[in-house]
């Protein structure tokens, strides 16, 4: 059997906010349980679009950079290759 994990990291403001998260990294592994092996990885920095820019306490939180999500993909495409 088998099992992902998937450790998503998503926007943040230091400040509370009515703002809605979203995903802007995607990292996951597919974990065989039988054997404690690794057997695929996926990872991919995803574009924030409705609040582009991250937040210096997002970046100070999570270490990702604007210009690593600015590089990513929309989550839609991220899905379909997921």
């Amino acid at each position: 059997s088998y099992l992902i994990v998937i450790d998503f990291e998503c926007t943040c403001w230091r400040e509370k906010n009515n703002y809605g998260q979203e995903i802007i990294e995607f990292p996951a592994v597919l974990l065989n349980t039988s054997t404690g092996e690794v057997e695929s990885e996926f990872h991919t920095y995803v574009q924030p679009q409705e609040h582009p820019i991250l937040s210096g306490f997002c970046t100070e939180l999570t270490g990702i950079t604007q210009m690593q999500v600015e590089a990513g993909i929309p989550l839609q495409i991220c899905l379909s290759r997921f």
